[in-house]
């Protein structure tokens, strides 16, 4: 199964300040983990002059926000605005953005943040020639650590507008700004900016050509750079379309040492996302791609970023009606591999299609999952738009290394395997499956029909909503199986299981196993070892298994509790349950319900609860505690006792107890809390005596509890027996 990317979860607001339009967002992965996301906001950093803000938040690796969001800019004169940030070696972030006050006329500055956002250094400069406007400015690092960034400049290059970059530090510094493009003629706009594998970077941009017509006319150009600033070949006319407009580019480095870049073509009133492929000296690979199958007149604002595999995803915006009525208006992505084929099909990022989204900017997590953020047209959180974010994840077949990963699944089938280490694993959604392998690894499933295989180690794994099957493998594991009927194996250690709603069946192995069920209809195997095992409010089948211990509860229900070789506890709870012990010595609370108990061999003890019940001692020398209903009671061989504490345990008339194999001289009936005098066969004493006596005709035990001379309960004897006194315990 190939790797695919797909949306998980749904957005997510970023941006807290709800007055205004918050724009432009920009998003890098910080050393730590963590990513930062920087916006434009209008007024929120001066309320009471007309100007925009740039704002930024910090986000843990698992998207919550640490701390609050934060003011980039110190001077709040005039329009700080169009910000981008990107992720130092150091582990902070420098942020980058138009300055309408940098220069008297328009600038490029940037400043330096910590890994928590917090500011750690002042403004400083980017661009050294201050002529007309700077404007547009995109940055990435390089390998050395330093920082270039390219920008629009007026009139640089001796035309109307040119491309011109600078290669600083995080603080500034460095040589003077350099123009990029050799077209001259007309304007060179937009451009975009990535960092190569050998050091250098390469810079897109978008250069006008003369008019044809009442139409402009377009055409995206490329240039790599060397870490020295030196232009490394000539530029690269991108594209091979050059009917209609080719802009809006983006770039992004690739495996080998190549690059993508991507761009916007339109042709009349058709429009669509293309994209071309460049090798590690520049030329390209194969021709240029088609990359949305399904268009509108509304495509544009196409996004690229690298993929670990050494592929790369692209995005952009569909604000229109699909020729695919069943995929509507909002971002898509569509990821390639590193020969640059189409991986599965394209996907959507935002399920939201209100407003007018504008261009995602895409980084790469830790993870190697894609975190998408964009400036929403509609409500988002608030009623003027703001700036979300979507976490975009690997899936498919994803393998983790011998060290601790964090390995995630998508909303689709995946095949995720950790390898050695304590693995963190997320299926999502879909029919997963998942090998934790070696470590003590934590496994959650997601929705969908799952397989879990969770190796060697002491793993905890939560299963979600489908019908799961999930090993435990060797190590003490803590399992749930969640909401679904699932299969749950355990193997030699102590495992502690919980299998949640659904119809489970349950086996836990060796070792001394805590197993918790929930409603449905289970099946579960205490397997061996000393096992506590709680059924749920359903109809259980639990079986305890080997010669250990066994602690075997069925609970409401209509439970069938099979004990092992051991000297186990079963209990039957509310219903009518079949309740048997094997050959220890076992004790068996039956609970309330109409029971049927088969203690089996060994001395067991046998307490009734309230209900009809039929009681089977077995071999041995057993101890069975009637209960308040009609019991039908056989000992087995051996010596047994027969309890009655009550009146109203024995019964009277079709109510009565009865005990089916009586042996005088052998077996005892313990009538003690009775406080009743035995009378023979000579009938009650009445005159406030509580007694009993033996009408052997019929095999009855009669008793008067009161003392009043009439028979308050009677115990059948089946087949007769003689009695003596000596056979009761008073």
């Amino acid at each position: 199964m190939p790797v695919y990317s797909a949306a998980s979860g749904d957005p997510f607001v970023i941006n807290t300040t709800q007055t205004g339009r918050q724009s432009d967002p920009d998003i890098a992965v910080l050393s730590n983990g963590n990513y930062v996301i920087v916006w434009n906001s209008p007024g929120q950093d001066d309320p009471n002059a007309f100007s925009d803000g740039v704002f930024g938040r910090v986000f843990t690796a698992n998207g919550l926000p640490l701390g609050d969001e934060f003011q980039v800019n110190d001077v709040t004169d005039n329009f700080q605005r169009a910000a981008q940030v990107v992720a130092g070696n150091n582990g902070g972030f420098t942020v980058f953005w138009e300055s309408f006050v940098a220069d008297n006329r328009g600038g490029i500055v940037g400043r330096s943040f910590a890994s928590d956002g917090s500011a750690a250094g002042a403004e400083f400069a980017v661009n050294t020639t201050t002529n007309s406007i700077q404007r547009s400015v995109v940055a990435t690092v390089l390998n050395n650590g330093s920082i270039a960034t390219a920008w629009e400049s007026q009139g640089q290059d001796g035309s109307q507008g040119g491309i011109a970059a600078r290669i600083t530090g995080t603080g500034g510094g460095g040589e003077d700004d350099f123009i990029v493009n050799t077209t001259l003629p007309l304007n060179q706009t937009a451009p975009a900016i990535a960092a190569l594998a050998d050091g250098s970077f390469v810079v897109s941009w978008t250069g006008e050509l003369p008019r044809v017509g009442a139409t402009p006319q377009f055409e995206t150009y490329a240039q790599r750079v060397s870490a020295a600033g030196a232009l490394i070949g000539d530029e690269i006319l991108v594209n091979t379309t050059s009917i209609g407009g080719q802009f809006n580019s983006d770039i992004a480095a690739v495996a080998g040492g190549g690059f993508i870049v991507t761009w916007q073509s339109n042709f009349l009133t058709n429009r669509a996302i293309n994209a071309q492929l460049y090798d590690q000296n520049g030329a390209p690979v194969g021709g240029e791609v088609l990359v949305n199958t399904h268009g509108s007149p509304a495509t544009d604002a196409p996004s690229v970023i690298g993929t670990p595999d050494g592929g790369y995803l692209i995005s952009w915006r569909s604000g229109g009606v699909h020729t695919n009525p069943d995929l509507p208006g909002g971002h898509y992505a569509q990821r390639f591999d590193a020969g640059g084929n189409r991986v599965s099909e394209e996907f959507r990022i935002s399920t939201q299609i209100n407003g007018n989204p504008a261009q995602a900017r895409l980084a790469v997590t830790i993870t190697g999952d894609i975190i998408a953020t964009w400036q929403h047209g509609g409500p988002a959180g608030d009623g003027n738009g703001g700036i979300r974010a979507q976490s975009i994840v690997t899936a498919g077949e994803v393998t983790g290394t011998n060290e601790a990963d964090f390995l995630r699944g998508a909303h689709l089938g995946d095949r995720i395997e950790g390898l050695a280490g304590n693995d963190t694993i997320y299926g999502f959604d879909g029919p997963d499956t998942i090998f934790g392998d070696a470590g003590d690894d934590l496994i959650f499933t997601g929705s969908g029909g799952n397989f879990v295989g969770g190796g060697s180690g002491n793993d905890v794994i939560r299963g979600g909503s489908g019908n799961d099957t999930i090993y435990g493998g060797v190590g003490s594991n803590d399992v749930s199986g969640g909401a679904g009927n699932d299969l749950l194996r355990m193997s030699t250690g102590a495992d502690t299981v919980y299998g949640g709603l659904g119809d489970d069946n349950i086996g836990g192995g060796a070792g001394n196993d805590l197993i918790i069920d929930g409603a449905g209809t289970n099946i579960i195997y205490g397997g061996a070892g000393s096992d506590t095992v709680q059924g749920g409010s359903g109809t259980d089948s639990i079986y305890g298994g080997g010669n250990g211990a066994n602690r075997l509860f069925g609970n409401a229900g209509n439970d069938l509790v099979v004990g092992g070789a051991g000297n186990d506890l079963i209990g039957g709870g509310v219903g009518n349950d079949a309740l048997y012990g094997s050959t220890g010595n076992d004790t068996i609370y039956a609970g309330d319900g109409n029971d049927f108990i088969g203690a089996g061999a060994g001395n067991d003890a046998i307490i009734a609860g309230v209900g009809s019940n039929r009681i089977y001692g077995g071999a041995g020398n057993d101890t069975v505690y009637a209960g308040v209903g009609r019991d039908v009671i056989t000992g087995g061989p051996g010596v047994d006792h027969f309890v009655f504490n009550s009146a109203a345990q024995i019964g009277l008339g079709a109510g009565r107890d009865v005990i089916t194999d009586f042996t005088s001289g052998v077996d005892k009936i313990n009538l003690d809390l009775l406080d009743a005098q035995f009378n023979g066969a000579s009938g009650l004493i009445g005159n406030g005596q509580s007694s009993f006596y033996y009408y052997a005709a019929s095999g009855l035990l009669i008793g008067d509890s009161d003392g009043d001379g009439s028979a308050d309960w009677a115990l059948e004897m089946s087949g007769a027996p003689s009695v003596a006194v000596d056979d009761f315990i008073l």
